[in-house]
């Protein structure tokens, strides 16, 4: 999906966040954190602001490539630009085995969201 994606300014189809976020699910099915990120990097070069569900899409993408570094820096980058992370970016950051006291953290940080976490959080 992500390279059909990049084929489409050249047709001149009008590229819209909801193109991006398809292609950025499709990223986190692959686990291809990396062209995640390219590709929201690729939103802004276009004009096309992320929205919370590219983030939480690319923040999947990290947590399926087990990359949880960028993950929480992606969930912090997300505050920074006024998004608030849904339910799908917390449990995605949740889902890192062994990182106990930085998923204590993201708990409390749902609660402080008003984010509820449903059984997969607290799983």
């Amino acid at each position: 999906a992500l390279d059909h994606l990049r084929t489409l300014p050249g047709l001149r189809v009008m590229l819209s966040t909801v193109a991006f976020n398809s292609a950025l699910a499709a990223s986190a099915e692959s686990s291809s954190w990396q062209r995640a990120l390219s590709q929201t990097r690729s939103m802004r070069r276009l004009g096309l602001e992320p929205s919370a569900i590219s983030y939480s899409a690319t923040v999947n993408s990290c947590q399926n490539g087990n990359h949880w570094l960028r993950a929480l820096q992606l969930l912090s980058h997300m505050h920074g630009m006024g998004l608030r992370p849904n339910m799908i970016s917390y449990t995605s950051a949740l889902s890192f085995d062994g990182l106990w006291a930085v998923s204590l953290a993201l708990l409390r940080g749902m609660q402080l969201a008003l984010v509820k976490p449903d059984l997969i959080g607290y799983n």
